[in-house]
């Protein structure tokens, strides 16, 4: 998702049409290892995880200052 108020939106979306879509399990969103998160899990128990990644290499790979490590050559 692009930001926290993201993740809050389909939390109160998901907390609203439970019912309706069978969602017996929604945890609240909080932040888990820099990643602002919740969790639902569906009808089918299938788990469905809604999250932010607000970590510093999140924040670097947006603005393309992110890099992936070369191979090491011999």
């Amino acid at each position: 998702m692009e930001s926290r108020e993201d993740v809050d939106r389909w939390h109160e979306r998901a907390l609203k049409e439970r019912e309706h879509h069978g969602i017996s399990t929604n945890t609240r969103p909080k932040i888990i290892h820099g990643v602002y998160q919740f969790y639902l899990r569906d009808l089918d128990s299938n788990w469905w995880e809604f999250q932010y990644d607000t970590s510093t290499y999140a924040q670097m790979r947006a603005a393309g200052l992110a890099f992936n490590a070369a191979p090491i050559s011999s």
